[in-house]
């Protein structure tokens, strides 16, 4: 009934967490702050296994920060989805799926799957548009859209005992796992992708990378492929040796198995590079500990034995890798606040973009607007006729938001005010501007210099959001020849390094390009990159106007649907990682922002 927290370069167990009664199936956010656990049996209080339930895991805290209570019985395995704001909790007894909200940490939804089926395994395509959840006794898996909560199609026939399930990164391609042979699923028609899979043991859990499949397996049976009289890299495994093995989804081919040096090969997670594979054991490693946590070497593939002990019976591992998501912001082109001897006619004037982040935001329900430690309670903004236009008016404020007429999630606002803000505003100083109500929270820190704040023309001005999308732009007309013009800018501080920095560029789950540091040629106050990484053939980090432009051509950038999409773009320069989540929208072959 515990969570062990293991710490990844010393590979030692650092604490045990008390959760619920037979935890299993964790998922971490996509930001790392919170980690979601079944309680299978219920929470304990007093001893007792009372209402099912799963327990919300601070990371910052490693403490048990809010406990869910859920109408199915028997919460078997948790996903979340790409935007963090919800996730989905297959219950085997009850034969139900949970949904959960992450903003309010209460069940907002109980879908009803297939009767008998006991589902185990569930899995959230990369656009987060699907739920695929495994029923394990039906031997079927169904497919539930995000859009309404509902079933949609027919269950999807599979093979004997199907436990887990797992979408590839393009989101093409659904692996299901189990007692049989691996079943591929195609996403865009929900049907059985033929394949020629041996059945090569008994199969578990599966994490994916890209489009490699990595499969636990407790006990290998060499497949048809293999020579058994042939010499073997020690990384090959015996017969009936707990494995990790290895599958192309791209070529629905097998690739390869790796050694797992332990008793059994449960429960998988990797590493957000795919370098590095972590195995939990319910058996004994070979150093002769009790249940264990394996370091798997994916690059070598190859099982160091670099493992850690863990409590009895671990049904689960997530890997967090925590980096810092802005989801929405608040964020003014233009500031300019002007006194006057009489305090009652100060005039504060702001313009700029309101991003509402990767949820849908119901922008006329009753929200706060804070202008530095100054707050105005707004009841409620007017909608116009068309829905675009939200203003309110009251006193001396006059406050209207413009929805992006593309459909994406970047909106404008348009701030003004007429009277005494106090203190809390200074001529020179940081100012925050924050937009909060009960579905998003945009906020940002820029520095006011003689009253005034323009964005990008002032060093070091802007602090906070640290990451914020300026304009994205994308062809997407598929088969490997899409196109991005993306800016982002970053708060930096302002001053141009000596040296330039390596560049990270995530955009949506397909894209992932590094831009060596020394690919980077300095240009006055800017560093620049031209060549070919990836499909990204030009980067520019600009520290005077504190933005980073990146062209791309001959990309794969996933499957967006019509309409809008969650997006995440994460862009590091030097050892800082920064995400920020926003709303895409597609019309015809053109994705804008």
């Amino acid at each position: 009934d515990t969570v062990s927290v293991i710490d990844l370069t010393s590979m030692s167990e650092i604490t045990r967490i008390n959760v619920g009664d037979g935890p299993r199936g964790p998922a971490a956010t996509p930001d790392g702050a919170f980690v979601y656990v079944a309680d299978r049996f219920g929470t304990i209080l007093e001893g007792t296994s009372v209402h099912p339930s799963v327990s919300v895991i601070s990371t910052a805290t490693n403490q048990v920060a809010g406990v869910v209570s859920i109408t199915g019985f028997e919460p078997y395995d948790c996903a979340v989805t790409p935007n963090g704001l919800f996730v989905y909790v297959t219950c085997r007894s009850s034969g139900t799926l949970s949904v959960i909200s992450t903003v309010t940490n209460l069940e907002v939804a109980t879908i009803d799957l297939a009767s008998g089926g006991d589902p185990e395994g569930v899995a959230i395509t990369p656009d987060g548009s699907k739920v695929y959840v495994v029923n394990n006794d039906l031997q079927n898996v169904q497919v539930i859209s995000t859009a309404t909560n509902q079933i949609v199609g027919t269950p999807i026939p599979m093979g004997s005992e199907p436990h887990h399930v797992k979408v590839s990164a393009d989101g093409s391609t659904v692996i299901v796992v189990g007692g049989g042979p691996p079943v591929l699923i195609r996403t865009s028609d929900d049907t059985v992708i033929a394949t020629a899979f041996d059945d090569i043991g008994q199969q578990l859990d599966v994490a994916v990378f890209g489009n490699l499949a990595y499969v636990t397996n407790s006990s290998f049976t060499p497949p048809i492929i293999f020579d058994l009289f042939a010499a073997k890299p020690k990384s090959t495994p015996g017969r009936f040796q707990p494995s990790l093995d290895i599958y192309d989804l791209s070529t629905a081919a097998y690739v390869d198995s790796i050694a797992v040096l332990s008793e059994s090969s449960d429960y998988v997670d990797l590493l957000r590079d795919g370098t590095c594979a972590y195995v939990s054991s319910s058996g004994v490693s070979s150093m002769g500990e009790g249940t264990s946590f394996q370091s798997i070497d994916l690059v070598t593939r190859n099982d160091v034995d670099n493992s850690a002990g863990l409590g009895s019976l671990p049904s689960g591992v997530a890997v967090v890798q925590a980096r810092p998501i802005v989801n929405s912001f608040f964020l003014p082109k233009k500031v300019a606040y002007k006194k006057n001897a009489a305090a009652a006619k100060n005039s504060f004037k702001a313009n700029g973009f309101f991003d509402t982040g990767s949820g849908d935001v119901d922008l006329a329900a009753a929200a706060t607007l804070s202008v530095g430690g100054f707050d105005f309670l707004i009841p409620s903004l007017s909608g116009s006729p068309d829905g675009k236009t939200f203003t309110y008016k009251q006193g001396g404020l006059q406050f209207v938001v413009k929805k992006n007429p593309f459909g994406s999630s970047r909106a404008k606002f348009r701030l003004t005010f007429l009277g005494d803000l106090g203190a809390t505003v200074p001529l020179d100083g940081t100012l925050e501007l924050r937009f909060k109500n009960a579905a998003v929270d945009g906020n940002c820190e820029v520095l006011l210099q003689n009253g005034g704040f323009r964005l990008g023309k002032k060093r070091g001005s802007l602090s906070k959001p640290n990451l914020f999308v300026g304009r994205a732009a994308a062809g997407v007309p598929g088969n490997g020849k899409d196109t991005l013009s993306l800016i982002v800018g970053l708060a930096t501080g302002g001053n141009t390094p000596a040296a330039p920095d390596e560049v990270r560029v995530e955009f949506g789950p397909t894209l992932n390009a590094t831009i060596p540091a020394a690919s980077f040629t300095r240009k006055g106050e800017t560093y620049v990159f031209k060549g070919d990484v990836n499909g990204i053939k030009g980067v520019t980090v600009d520290y005077l106007r504190e933005t980073v432009s990146i062209s791309g051509s001959g990309l794969d950038l996933g499957a967006f649907p019509a309409g809008q999409s969650p997006l995440t773009i994460f862009v590091g320069v030097g050892p800082d990682d920064r995400g920020v989540a926003v709303r895409v929208s597609r019309k015809g072959n053109t994705l804008k922002y």
